[in-house]
């Protein structure tokens, strides 16, 4: 009901509050926090969390720019990010099942980590980063929408067809409800909640990988303040 409120608040006191524009611009403007949240709906859905979702987009940005400025493809470097991002989730996933540390801490730690391993490799600098066609994916439009958008509303669609069509999306429900039952009931409960970490992981660096093309630059902390919102 606030909210409600305050959306006919807005839209009487500035008349271009309610506007195609404005609605595109903010959803542009807030698409990089998108693409880590959504993932963190079915990891909390299934018991899980991830803290260091954000440190993960801040390094993986970082890390391109390193890899562009050292010779290496845009693309070529943006798979490579990619790939790291499943690794810190894949580690997540491992010390959260396999040490049964409890997530919070994982997570936690792991965010202190990566954001101290991205400000050691920068000086605690940030980094330019440019090269042909990149900037296309921050700041691009298809049909008149941003291409952060869509790549949001994408994300948005996938993982919830994922979560309400699929037998993975049913697992997700059951360990998160009851993960000693849905063991016994013989739902790979390990592996589900690594794969959605891993998931995770992945959001995080495609997200520093759009915050980069958007700024044209990457830094270590780019994101942190993304992680509560």
């Amino acid at each position: 009901l606030v909210y409600i409120a305050m959306l006919i608040v807005f839209a009487t006191v500035s008349p271009y509050f309610f506007t195609i524009r404005n609605l595109l611009n903010t959803g542009n403007n807030v698409a990089y926090i998108g693409l880590m949240a959504a993932p963190q709906t079915l990891l909390i859905i299934g018991g899980g969390l991830d803290l260091s979702v954000a440190a993960v987009a801040g390094f993986a940005g970082v890390l391109l720019s390193i890899l562009v400025k050292n010779g290496i493809n845009i693309w070529v470097g943006v798979v490579i990010v990619l790939i790291l991002g499943c690794l810190v989730g894949l580690i997540n996933g491992f010390i959260v099942t396999r040490l049964r540390i409890n997530p919070l801490i994982a997570t936690l730690g792991m965010l202190y980590m990566i954001e101290g391993l991205a400000l050691v490799l920068t000086g605690g600098l940030s980094q330019p980063l440019s090269a042909p066609g990149f900037s296309l994916l921050g700041s691009g439009r298809i049909l008149g929408i941003p291409v952060p958008l869509l790549m949001m509303l994408t994300e948005f669609i996938l993982l919830g067809w994922i979560l309400g069509r699929t037998r993975f999306g049913r697992f997700v429900y059951a360990v998160g409800g009851n993960a000693s039952a849905s063991r016994l009931a013989g739902i790979p409960v390990d592996s589900v909640l690594i794969r959605l970490y891993v998931l995770s992981g992945l959001s995080g660096a495609l997200s520093g990988v759009l915050l980069a093309s958007m700024l044209g630059a990457s830094a270590p902390t780019t994101a942190s303040g993304a992680l509560l919102t």
